[in-house]
């Protein structure tokens, strides 16, 4: 369990919201689940001390899902994969020595950091090599166009700035996970040899995720199931029903040192 996070949301008093199973009786017998608002007030390895807004007190395992609405995450600035001022403009436009040199174009530095995620999730047209600097307005930086039917030069495109593809940060990538001693791997014991491992060492092992489009919700889960696809013989690990690909695809998960990753591993040559 990760216990640096339960400790800051405890002394910033982030917002909690619990589901808890409530039975009740109206004529049959049924179960319900009420989702209440809250604070941590202290935590152990089995759960937390919960208090509601009403300054009731509860103590509730980890079984239960536990959303966490972060303090500031509004202001959190996206991180580019490059630094401004290898950025090429108009004012230093004569720093780029030679033509031939490939990279990225656009009229804001928004519009290069999506050519750049563009072309990192395999869409390579978006790099194009420079052919021509121009000394008469702004938009001095053009890559060539050319026929798709015939090959023929078709003039230039022309924009403001230009970044060289050398001056591009590495992103790193990232894959599902591949099985189930992978993932375990990931959560505890990185050096755990596979014939020492089976499925049963995840259960009740905790989980630190939030869904991607949704990440002001952090959930702190307890793996109950893992389950072998016997059809392709794929090693499928379901927590509400989701597998390896529904959880890189959708969700990211905190590491052992805090921070948030994609819901897998990165990728390496050798892969």
């Amino acid at each position: 369990m990760n216990s640096k996070i339960i400790s800051e949301w405890i002394n910033n008093k982030v917002k909690v919201a619990v589901i808890l199973n409530h039975k009740y009786f109206n004529g049959f017998n049924n179960t319900a689940y009420i989702h209440t608002a809250g604070i941590i007030k202290e935590y152990d390895d089995i759960g937390i001390l919960y208090e509601n807004k009403e300054k009731d007190i509860f103590y509730i395992p980890y079984t239960s899902i536990i959303e966490i609405e972060p303090l500031n995450i509004n202001k959190k600035r996206l991180k580019m994969n490059f630094d401004i001022k290898d950025v090429k403009s108009w004012a230093n436009r004569h720093d780029v020595r030679t033509l031939s040199v490939t990279g990225f174009f656009g009229n804001s530095l928004s519009e290069i950091d999506n050519e750049i995620r563009r072309y990192n999730k395999g869409e390579k047209n978006h790099l194009h090599e420079l052919y021509q600097i121009s000394d008469n307005g702004c938009y001095c930086f053009g890559y060539a166009m050319y026929f798709a039917d015939t090959g023929a030069f078709g003039g230039t495109n022309n924009f403001a700035f230009f970044l060289p593809l050398d001056k591009v940060k590495v992103e790193k990538r990232y894959r599902p996970f591949k099985d189930a001693y992978e993932f375990y791997k990931f959560l505890v014991n990185p050096s755990l040899a596979r014939k020492d491992f089976s499925n049963k060492l995840l259960l009740n092992l905790l989980i630190i995720y939030r869904e991607i489009k949704s990440p002001q919700y952090t959930t702190i889960e307890l793996i109950t199931r893992v389950f072998l696809n016997e059809t392709d013989k794929a090693c499928k690990i379901f927590i509400n029903k989701r597998d390896f690909e529904d959880w890189f695809a959708n969700y990211e998960i905190m590491n052992n040192k805090g921070k948030w990753v994609p819901f897998g591993v990165e990728v390496k040559e050798n892969d």
